[in-house]
């Protein structure tokens, strides 16, 4: 499409690409004024969903004014695509944009307060954005953010539908609240603050929250709804962050607002502001040490020590017969095995100091063999199935395991309706979507199938009622 005009437009160079669009820097051929353009991809130019949310953006961002809100100024169709144009904003990713710039908490607080303004400002007029993460934030050279794709957020106000129900993932994994997890409708504006929290966590740290990269879908999932946000080094930071993403939106703060006094109010101390954030080690959020202070030779003296107490322990140890002896040494130093799912609760040194190596208890081998010959490996039974993807006792393999087979079972266009009994409320989910409701509601108290429609060997609709 390069050198291609559209609509009194010759197209420069692509500048941004995704599923639904690609976004383009462009010429105006009689006055030469540069902007960029949105173009929906041809292959998607009739699903009449995508449109809708193609058009949605385009009138939202119409009807939004905001310095760091990116502007619409024309809606047209070429050859059947849909085009918007915008302002060309000269700037890089956010993303981009903290690691390479060796910013200080000054400057890192400034830069995130007007993308609270921003943010503000939308919600003011009905909008949720359902989509904050750094690349979605342009960064001028006036350190200016510029908040970008409106395409899935969700109106109240505006008189615009926003798409609030189809088979996409509404929003970014990483990014998402535990709430957006479970319904793409179900969220408010406090889906945005934990956005923004995450996104902070990262201006902070220079990393993301969530490692993407070492942990599957599932483990995604998992850590957003049961683990907070790693710890930063700075307190004061690391209550701001963990009110931000309470996983309860009702913990959370309740306006963008009220994130932004806090900010202001640690802004305000000035005590190490001016200290830089980065470079920061590989595996912690602290910075890393540049230059070491000169340490005293501590090794010949740590040796002697070390001699000392192992020859006491050999004089004093009252030792026992072989047998009792060989078992003691294997519990005390045998390499402990950690099953990393977040079900699995680590006593505290308190209740450490009250338990004695006799009560320890080994693990129930046998019942986890029952659940995966049984529920698992076996005949595919989908009541069975269901029941044990409701069951919070399994480990983390084995949700994953299941999880993915009741994935499965649906086709791809199906529609799970869920009534609540204890909540009182109904919904209706894609296949995805229910996936995620299980995992969030693994302990409910029991479940009853009202309903299933079939197509070929797959689920086409599906009605549970859940206690």
């Amino acid at each position: 499409m390069i050198n291609q005009t559209i609509l009194n437009y010759k197209i420069d160079k692509q500048i941004g690409s995704g599923g639904m669009a690609s976004v383009y820097e462009a010429t105006h051929i009689k006055i030469g004024t540069k902007v960029a353009l949105k173009v929906m991809n041809k292959e998607i130019s009739e699903n009449e969903n995508l449109r809708n949310r193609f058009l949605n953006e385009a009138k939202v961002l119409t009807i939004l004014s905001h310095p760091n809100i990116v502007r619409c100024s024309n809606l047209d169709e070429w050859e059947g695509q849909l085009v918007f144009q915008m302002d060309l904003i000269d700037g890089i990713c956010l993303g981009d944009f903290i690691p390479r710039e060796q910013s200080t908490k000054e400057r890192i607080i400034k830069i995130f307060l007007k993308l609270l303004d921003a943010v503000g400002y939308a919600h003011s007029k009905g909008l949720i954005h359902r989509d904050i993460k750094p690349s979605n934030i342009l960064i001028k050279e006036n350190d200016e953010p510029i908040l970008l794709d409106f395409g899935i957020s969700k109106t109240d106000s505006l008189g615009v539908t926003g798409d609030t129900h189809t088979k996409a993932q509404m929003g970014s994994l990483p990014y998402m609240s535990p709430e957006q997890l479970v319904s793409t409708k179900a969220v408010d504006n406090r889906t945005d603050i934990y956005s923004l929290g995450v996104t902070l966590y990262f201006m902070f740290t220079g990393k993301p929250a969530i490692n993407t990269s070492t942990m599957s879908e599932y483990e995604i999932m998992d850590a957003i709804i049961k683990k907070p946000l790693p710890n930063v080094s700075d307190s004061q930071f690391q209550f701001i962050l963990e009110k931000a993403t309470a996983k309860n939106p009702n913990d959370r703060y309740q306006s963008c607002k009220a994130f932004a006094d806090d900010l202001e109010q640690l802004s305000n101390t000035k005590d190490h502001l001016s200290t830089k954030l980065f470079p920061y080690s590989s595996n912690n959020s602290t910075p890393t040490v540049l230059h070491k202070t000169p340490k005293r030779p501590t090794g010949l003296i740590s040796a002697a020590i070390l001699f000392v107490v192992v020859i006491i322990v050999v004089l004093l140890y009252p030792w026992k017969n072989d047998t009792e002896n060989e078992h003691t040494m294997s519990v005390e130093h045998e390499p402990e095995l950690v099953e990393t799912s977040s079900d699995i609760t680590i006593a505290s040194n308190e209740e450490e100091d009250n338990n004695s190596l006799d009560e320890v208890t080994e693990p129930n081998i046998l019942a986890e063999e029952e659940i995966d010959s049984r529920s698992i490996m076996g005949k595919g039974d989908f009541e069975d199935l269901l029941s044990t993807a409701f069951n919070a006792n399994l480990s983390a393999n084995q949700r994953a395991t299941t999880h993915d087979r009741l994935r499965n079972k649906f086709s791809i266009d199906a529609t799970i309706t869920v009534y609540d009994l204890e909540g009182g409320v109904r919904d209706r989910f894609n296949r995805e979507e229910f996936v995620r409701f299980v995992i969030i509601r693994q302990q409910h108290t029991s479940h009853k199938i009202i309903s299933k429609e079939m197509t070929g060997s797959s689920i086409a609709k599906l009605t549970i009622e859940i206690y």
